[in-house]
């Protein structure tokens, strides 16, 4: 490298150098003049001892401030590490925040999309028309309408039927409870239907099943059989109990696995020896006549159960 290159970069090592070297040539000289002078036997002279410790001490001072300029160019050039170490860092953690707000912005779009398809895709079932039918007299099998409007099935659709006891006598022990009905595409005899997307009324059957629980104080378990709403009438009659009232729950999911419940509840019903189905969505047609009666919790061979 060119001196007046080497100078203009490192000014103060030059400086040194140049110090040093001075020092060194001024030292060599010395030391060949007191070795002349004690050759010959003559003694040297106070200000060459003079000289000598001046360039004595220059050495040790060009020394001391060699150390000195390596160590502040060590620390300077370890701090110029620390400083790009953290403008790289610095850097990586604007990066990795850039990232988490894209990843955020991509989540809450999805987010968005998600609402958006379910708002879509969602059923919005219409039930119209419940009512009985004459197919089998001696079958309590309701048959009603469903509309579906929306771009969504319903899947996995049932019907539920829950019984509640009204003015049953002290201490009695046999209460109502909550049955699922077998449901049936009444164009198709298709078992667990579905309620596809931009459907216009269609028919579907169940057949009114209900659950009836027995308390048994011995060992304080309940007794539960699963019968026909008519059987079930007829032996709350006989058994003293004054009415019944019953209500149906429409139950289906969408097809994102979250179910929706649709409840239609039905009035009192006041029951007589000879209650049906029929009276239940007819009030005011109930029969006076005489009929047979049952028991609940007879054999499961003969205890009158729904067809399925």
């Amino acid at each position: 490298m060119p001196q007046s290159t080497f100078v203009s970069r490192h000014p103060i090592v030059a400086i040194i150098a140049m110090a040093v070297g001075f020092a060194g040539g001024a030292g060599v000289v010395a030391f060949g003049y007191i070795t002349v002078l004690s050759s010959q036997g003559l003694a040297p002279r106070s200000d060459a001892l003079a000289i000598m410790a001046v360039i004595t001490g220059l050495l040790l001072t060009s020394g001391v401030v060699v150390v000195y300029v390596r160590q502040s160019t060590a620390l300077e050039n370890g701090l110029a590490t620390l400083k790009e170490q953290s403008t790289l860092r610095s850097g990586e953690l604007e990066a990795l925040q850039k990232q988490t707000a894209s990843l955020e912005s991509g989540v809450n779009v999805l987010v968005e999309q998600q609402r958006a398809l379910r708002a879509l895709y969602t059923p919005a079932p219409e039930i119209d028309r419940l009512r009985t039918t004459d197919r089998d007299s001696g079958a309590d099998v309701i048959r009603f309408d469903v509309t579906n409007p929306s771009f969504g099935a319903a899947i996995n659709c049932t019907v539920r039927s829950e019984i509640e006891l009204i003015g049953a006598p002290d201490g009695y022990s046999v209460s109502g409870g909550r049955a699922i009905c077998p449901l049936t595409r009444a164009d198709r005899w298709q078992r667990s239907p579905r309620v596809p997307a931009h459907a216009d009324e269609l028919s579907f059957e169940t057949n009114v099943l209900v659950d009836v629980s027995e308390s048994i104080l011995e060992n304080n378990q309940k007794h539960t059989v699963t019968c026909r709403l008519s059987d079930a009438m007829r032996v709350f009659y006989e058994d003293g109990v004054e009415a019944v009232e019953l209500s149906f729950e429409f139950v289906y999911e969408d097809v994102f696995g979250d179910e929706y419940t649709e409840q239609l509840q039905l009035s009192r019903i006041d029951l007589t020896d000879e209650t049906t189905l029929d009276d239940v969505f007819r009030p005011d047609s109930q029969s006076d006549s005489g009929g047979s009666v049952g028991s609940w919790f007879q054999d499961p061979k003969t205890t009158p159960l729904a067809n399925k």
